[in-house]
């Protein structure tokens, strides 16, 4: 396996594959004068891409609206609601292993698959005047109102199935998405976004329980970039010190296992420390001083 990515990279990287590819005893004197691996049609798993495509499209909507509620990724959240009218898209709900992926990526707790976004988000429907104008003409004016005023029924069949009828001038006339704005109206709490139709829901009230892995998933990683910069190498065990506010405190003593585990640190003591490595940062508001010595 390892002599055909040589191959595939070799365009690439042509002097490391070629390198690779020599140390690996090739077939040729060079990876330049072989030939590309052959395209094993079997190895394809159709299903496996379609969803893997379903939990990309998820996560990157989630992360989107993530930078929208300015949430970091470090605070965990409790839930994320996903819906689509057709099964493809949601599918990889089934396997806990794409769940997984995407609980891990986003950072949070749980994932509900909705069959009806409605209930945590309102859609309000908006003319495009500049695509309606030349259809309607001077019925323009009579159509915007029509399809601001539709029923719930009505925006419910534009959102899932991409069109409504509505009665104008005494003839049935089909509205289409792509002629009109959804506007989306989500509750205090919730932010929501969409690509094409799969909407994504993201529940942003943090609980103080939510707050205190942050502050603690946040000192994971100052203490991870200090570890680097301190010149530690990776296998390295390290002893920790911190002094911090209460509220600060409390949660280090709170998460203090997982801290160590880690940062690879055999303890987590609190109090100035008479150590080489010191180093203070800001987990929210609060400032923390942290010491630091290779074991």
């Amino acid at each position: 396996m390892l002599e055909g990515i040589t191959r595939l990279s070799a365009p690439f990287v042509p002097f490391l594959a070629d390198a690779v590819y020599r140390r690996l005893g090739g077939a040729k004197e060079s990876v330049h004068l072989d030939l590309y691996p052959a395209v094993d049609e079997a190895a394809i798993d159709a299903a496996l891409e379609k969803r893997m495509a379903g939990v990309l499209k998820t996560v990157s909507v989630a992360h989107a609206l993530r930078n929208t509620a300015q949430v970091k990724v470090r605070t965990p959240l409790a839930e994320i609601f996903v819906h689509s009218p057709y099964a493809a898209e949601t599918e990889w709900l089934a396997g806990e292993e794409f769940a997984f992926l995407v609980r891990d990526e986003l950072n949070v707790k749980k994932i509900t698959l909705l069959a009806d976004p409605g209930v945590h988000v309102k859609y309000r429907v908006k003319a495009d005047f500049s695509k309606l104008g030349k259809r309607f003409g001077k019925n323009m004016k009579q159509a915007a109102a029509l399809l601001e005023t539709l029923d719930a029924a009505g925006v419910k069949a534009l959102v899932a199935k991409g069109e409504a009828s509505i009665e104008l001038a005494g003839k049935k006339e089909v509205i289409t998405k792509e002629e009109v704005q959804i506007l989306q109206e989500t509750q205090e709490g919730f932010v929501a976004g969409a690509d094409g139709d799969l909407t994504v829901i993201l529940d942003t009230r943090l609980t103080p329980e939510l707050l205190r892995e942050g502050t603690a998933r946040e000192v994971v990683n100052r203490i991870q970039n200090f570890r680097k910069e301190s010149g530690f190498e990776v296998s390295d065990r390290i002893a920790l010190s911190f002094r911090a506010p209460e509220e600060v405190s409390v949660v280090l003593r709170e998460f203090g296992e997982h801290i160590c585990m880690e940062t690879l640190a055999e303890g987590l003591e609190e109090g100035e420390k008479d150590w080489p490595c010191r180093t203070d940062f800001k987990a929210g508001e609060h400032s923390i001083e942290l010491w630091m010595k290779r074991l």
